[in-house]
């Protein structure tokens, strides 16, 4: 089956996707969980890091280099609009 090409769009969403799930799986292990909702949790984080895995195989550095800047950029983001910024004190 041969696979559907995506747009321009498209692959800006997915390197997004790509990009911020891995983040917010973090930020899911640091939060404390009850046993079930945990264990759904853990379970959701493997498998975003096998796709992360499979996605990034074998792409360009220039990819990787494009994920690692929006991961960084979006721990910013969450930084100083939900942690420490003005936002996250009203």
């Amino acid at each position: 089956m041969a696979r559907e090409q995506l747009t321009k769009e498209q692959e800006a969403k997915l390197l997004v996707v790509v990009a911020l799930l891995p983040v917010i799986a973090d930020f899911i292990e640091d939060i404390p969980l009850y046993q079930k909702t945990k264990k759904n949790a853990n379970m959701f984080i493997d498998e975003v890091r096998k796709i992360d895995d499979i996605i990034l195989k074998g792409v360009k550095l220039k990819v990787i280099e494009e994920q690692l800047t929006l991961q960084r950029e979006f721990r910013v983001w969450i930084k100083e609009n939900f942690l420490t910024g003005k936002k996250a004190e009203s």
